[in-house]
């Protein structure tokens, strides 16, 4: 029997009457935070976060992070939906939920280049989309930089024309996935680039 759809309703709250629970497992790096901020700086709070009702307190589901970086800001209200939710473990399970299936998605990185291509007219700063510039760089460097690119796109030809690097391939166990996600995240990418070039170089220690 299908259950009765949920109709869900934005309201704008102060962001100390929200309360983030305690248990979030999901964490976020300084520097992620940064871009957070950067994105709400040029598209504004537009994403609500989602609470529910735990008692008297009105207690954080999804949305951790962006209202970290909504109070960096100084904001002093965000855009609010709160969830009927009448049980603890439904409330943290969809908690789980939020946050964990958004790893099932991929990129289709040929269409990706494309669409920053698109994008990278000069009247945007294309950090906005979360992307870095060592990123684009890997993104550029292995689906290639074609005429077009370089005539449309300015980042195109800025890591034509400044970067050197090349991009390395690497394929994973999916048992192995998760711990090499969890080292990029807990180390950085600086790190495993180093890391990398010793194993060039015959140079890596256990």
């Amino acid at each position: 029997m299908a259950e009765e759809k949920i109709k869900l309703k934005i309201e704008y709250m102060p962001v100390d009457q929200l309360r983030p629970f305690a248990g979030n497992p999901r964490k976020i790096t300084g520097e992620g935070l940064k871009k957070l901020e950067r994105s709400i700086g040029e598209f504004g709070f537009i994403n609500p976060v989602l609470a529910w009702r735990n008692g008297e307190v009105i207690e954080i589901v999804a949305g951790h992070q962006r209202l970290k970086a909504a109070q960096a800001k100084g904001e002093k209200e965000v855009p609010v939906i709160v969830l009927p939710f009448d049980d603890w473990k439904k409330a943290y399970a969809y908690n789980l939920a939020d946050n964990r299936l958004q790893d099932e998605s991929e990129w289709d990185y040929p269409l990706l280049k494309d669409l920053v291509v698109e994008i990278d007219t000069g009247e945007l700063d294309i950090g906005v989309t979360g992307f870095d510039l060592d990123e684009l760089n890997g993104i550029f460097n292995y689906h290639g930089v074609n005429e077009e690119d370089l005539e449309d796109s300015y980042i195109a030809r800025h890591l034509k024309d400044s970067s050197e690097d090349f991009a390395v391939t690497f394929l994973f166990n999916k048992e192995h996935l998760e711990l090499v996600k969890a080292g990029l995240k807990e180390r950085g990418k600086p790190y495993f680039a180093e890391r990398i070039v010793e194993l060039f170089k015959g140079e890596a220690r256990a």
